[in-house]
């Protein structure tokens, strides 16, 4: 008796999660992320979006917009990290391939190496937080699309190899 409440809890949990997730992916409304080798694709009717067509959607919900707005805020500043650091490293870099074979041994000054170096390090883990404002503002809007579908419930008998039964969509 045990093992027979015990599976059907588990079953009715199994049913409600299944349910969960197929009302909410079957809306043609909402956006798609697709993560490739080529990094995170962002779709809305199958069509792919870049940065101009997200803004465009996000300007519809201000929650959403606001997410955006840090995401690109985030973004533009850890890509001038990224650029500023990856040029002081180059010029560092040069500099020092420069003065390798020269007297006195101490002439070669490594601040804008090093500088370089720190940039870099440091726009990594902005780049991800900015990346997690972009998918946030994506649920946001997905949310507040799901939210206000219309939700039809259908009932249907059925005939399948173990008997009736009533099929139920929603």
């Amino acid at each position: 008796m045990k093992k027979l409440i015990i599976l059907s809890v588990l079953f009715s949990i199994h049913i409600g999660i299944f349910a969960q997730i197929n009302s909410i992916s079957n809306s043609k409304d909402t956006i798609q992320i697709l993560n490739n080798a080529q990094g995170t694709s962002y779709y809305h009717a199958g069509e792919k979006l870049n940065n101009n067509n997200l803004k465009s959607l996000m300007s519809k919900n201000t929650k959403a917009s606001k997410e955006f707005s840090r995401y690109k805020e985030l973004s533009g500043g850890a890509s001038v990290l990224m650029i500023g650091g990856a040029a002081l490293m180059t010029y560092g870099f040069y500099k020092y391939k420069k003065l390798e074979n020269t007297f006195p041994a101490g002439s070669y000054n490594s601040a804008p190496l090093m500088i370089g170096i720190g940039a870099v390090v440091v726009s990594i883990p902005v780049l991800i937080v900015s990346k997690s404002h972009l998918r946030n503002s994506v649920v946001i809007y997905n949310n507040s699309i799901t939210n206000h579908t219309d939700r039809s419930l259908s009932l249907h008998f059925i005939v399948n190899p173990n008997g009736v039964g009533l099929q139920m969509t929603f």
